[in-house]
């Protein structure tokens, strides 16, 4: 019996949004270069290398969001830590966490009596977005005018082709068309969300019919992601409670919406991780800076 199949589009993901306050310690996270590019789904001795210079990266959950009152009350801290590198072109990330469970399933198909319904449960993600322009702010909810390049990592989407999904995000407190709008005190914000051009490599499964399973996936992997949405390759794994996940891209894509790395330079990057399940738990860092000052 064959899947009927429609395109898949994610929900908004509301990366840091919060009651704009003071702002913790900036954080700095040192760019190594690395002897050789390591293989992002393979067990790697250059990885290694990488693990052995994680950076811790404090988070604190975030506030004023519709999953506010899920975290409320909630001790759950993902013991965030990051490293990065290069080797020629390219740049490597390796993110590590805590998670009690592996969230993989997103909104699977339930069957109940003689139909299916749409689950509540969510798959772990994490997100990073880079700095565009000369303007940035750790908070979604705030007058500033900014533009960021975002990964989005997904434990049951992303994951399953490989990559993490690449876009840019833009808040202005002018109108933006399209745009998604929250008001904030004497205005509005308006958040604007696209997907880079090109394939995700996945779809998602509408409605089935004349199936008797009780659970069914919601997405299927159809095939190899293209373009610039799939810039950005990522492997995820979990084991014995924490999450690691690799991402390598290259320092320049040519696209305009992508952040470029460069040697010598800084660049302000952002990390939030959303331990997901039927209801979401999200933590995002402040500002952290990539130091790539050392490699010429």
């Amino acid at each position: 019996m064959r899947l009927k199949l429609v395109r898949y589009l994610f929900p908004v993901v509301l990366f840091g949004m919060c009651i704009p306050a003071a702002r913790g310690a900036d954080i700095t996270v040192p760019v190594v270069a690395l002897p050789s590019p390591p293989a992002i789904g393979g067990d790697d001795k250059v990885w290694s290398l990488l693990q052995q210079r994680l950076t811790p990266i404090p988070t604190h959950p975030s506030a004023g969001g519709e999953d506010e009152a899920a975290t409320a009350g909630d001790t759950w801290a993902p013991d965030l830590k990051i490293a990065a590198g290069i080797h020629a072109d390219g740049v490597f990330f390796l993110a590590e966490w805590s998670d009690e469970k592996a969230g993989t399933t997103y909104r699977p198909w339930q069957r109940l009596r003689d139909r299916y319904t749409r689950s509540r449960e969510r798959d772990d993600m994490l997100a990073m977005r880079f700095q565009m322009g000369a303007d940035f702010d750790v908070c979604m909810l705030s007058r500033t005018t900014y533009h960021v390049d975002m990964w989005h990592w997904t434990a049951g989407r992303s994951n399953l082709v490989g990559i993490a999904d690449d876009m840019s995000t833009r808040f202005s407190i002018s109108p933006l068309t399209p745009a998604v709008e929250y008001p904030i005190a004497g205005g509005t914000v308006y958040i604007q969300r696209t997907y880079d051009d090109g394939d995700d490599g996945r779809e998602n499964v509408r409605t089935p019919t004349e199936r008797t399973e009780n659970v069914i996936p919601s997405v299927v992997a159809l095939g190899k992601p293209g373009g610039s949405r799939a810039d950005v390759a990522a492997n995820g794994r979990w084991l014995d409670g924490r999450w690691m996940v690799r991402f390598s891209r290259r320092l320049n894509t040519g696209d305009p919406g992508d952040v470029v790395f460069e040697k010598g330079s800084k660049q302000v990057m952002q990390i939030a991780v959303f331990n997901s399940g039927y209801t979401m738990r999200k933590h995002i860092s402040d500002e952290i800076h990539l130091d790539f000052s050392e490699l010429r």
